[in-house]
C-alpha cells in the first residue's frame, strides 16, 4: 500500500523553475487569483520536481506550445500556448496557468488525457496530442 501511495504523488515531472516563479507570482496575487495559485502549488508540489535541464521533452512546462483535443462533450482540436497569468490571451489561445484548463495541462505528458470540472456538473477532458514547444527542450530557460 505505501509503494502505491508513493506512486501516485509521484506521477508526473514538474520544473523547479516553473515552481519558483509561480510562487514568487503570488507574492502579489489576491483574491481568486491567489486561490487559483495556492491549488496549482498544491498540485505542483506533489509531482517529481526536477531542474529545468532535467525535464524530459515529452512534458508540458509553462511557455509550452501544445496541440490538444478538448472535450466539453464535443471534441475540439487547437494549439494552445501555456503561460503566466499577465500572458493571458483567449484571442490568441495563451491559456493562463491559474486557469482549470492550465492547472490541469501543467506536467502531463504527450498522449495523457485529465479531466477537470469546468462548471458545477461539467466535466471537460483535456489530451495533451503534440507538444510542438518546449522551452527546456530549445535550452530556453529565460523565457
Amino acid at each position: 500500500m505505501e509503494k502505491r501511495k508513493r506512486f501516485e504523488t509521484s506521477r508526473f515531472i514538474t520544473s523547479s523553475l516553473d515552481i519558483w516563479r509561480i510562487d514568487n507570482l503570488l507574492d502579489d496575487a489576491q483574491g481568486e487569483t491567489y486561490q487559483d495559485g495556492q491549488d496549482l502549488l498544491r498540485k505542483l508540489r506533489k509531482g517529481k520536481m526536477v531542474g529545468p535541464k532535467e525535464i524530459p521533452p515529452n512534458v508540458v512546462t509553462m511557455n509550452c506550445i501544445l496541440e490538444v483535443t478538448i472535450s466539453r462533450p464535443e471534441k475540439t482540436q487547437t494549439e494552445i500556448k501555456l503561460v503566466y497569468p499577465s500572458a493571458a490571451d483567449e484571442a490568441d489561445n495563451h491559456v493562463s496557468v491559474f486557469s482549470k484548463l492550465g492547472r490541469t495541462l501543467i506536467g502531463m505528458t504527450e498522449g495523457q488525457s485529465e479531466q477537470y470540472q469546468d462548471q458545477p456538473g461539467k466535466t471537460v477532458t483535456v489530451k495533451v496530442e503534440k507538444i510542438v514547444y518546449q522551452p527546456e527542450k530549445a535550452g530556453h530557460f529565460q523565457i
